[in-house]
């Protein structure tokens, strides 16, 4: 059951990667915005796959039903021609190179220096008790979110507190 879950994780990561990098690559927007698409249902479909329920359907309404399909009605309206999408964006390709090795260094200063405590799967009640300054018994969070739906507990905090 893990290897199924790890090989759909795997592709719908790498899907949503390669449409990511077509967004940039490809030269009609129009393209652009349907890959663009890809990418927002792929994401979602990885929150779907860590039990999340509220978040991705919020992102595809959110984000492919009204600013993707935004992006669309815009771009058919400009009408662009194709002929001036075919210049060619060489000297770009440096600062590109520049910023990705930055990002690269960044991201490999932060997991080898362990900024981000990725060991630590398991939320006590004294990190939250520093955070927001209230005194709170050891509560294990990680094990009651286990018992604990998304949607249940959205819908107790909306229909009970409001």
């Amino acid at each position: 059951m893990m290897y199924l879950f790890f090989s759909f994780f795997c592709f719908f990561a790498s899907l949503a990667l390669l449409s990511a990098l077509l967004v940039i690559i490809s030269k009609n927007p129009i393209h652009s915005v349907l890959f663009l698409i890809l990418c927002f249902c792929n994401v979602s479909a990885l929150l779907f796959l860590l039990n999340l329920e509220f978040m991705p359907i919020t992102f595809l309404i959110v984000y492919v039903g009204a600013i993707a399909v935004l992006f669309l009605f815009v771009l058919m309206m400009l009408n662009i021609k194709l002929a001036e999408l075919k210049i060619d964006n060489v000297h770009f390709i440096p600062a590109a190179i520049t910023v990705g090795l930055i990002f690269l260094f960044e991201l490999l200063v932060l997991t080898r220096l362990e900024c981000i405590p990725f060991t630590s799967l398991l939320v006590n009640s004294l990190f939250l008790s520093d955070l927001f300054n209230n005194s709170v018994s050891f509560i294990n969070i990680h094990l009651f979110y286990l018992n604990e739906s998304n949607m249940r507990g959205l819908g107790q905090v909306l229909f009970v507190e409001y």
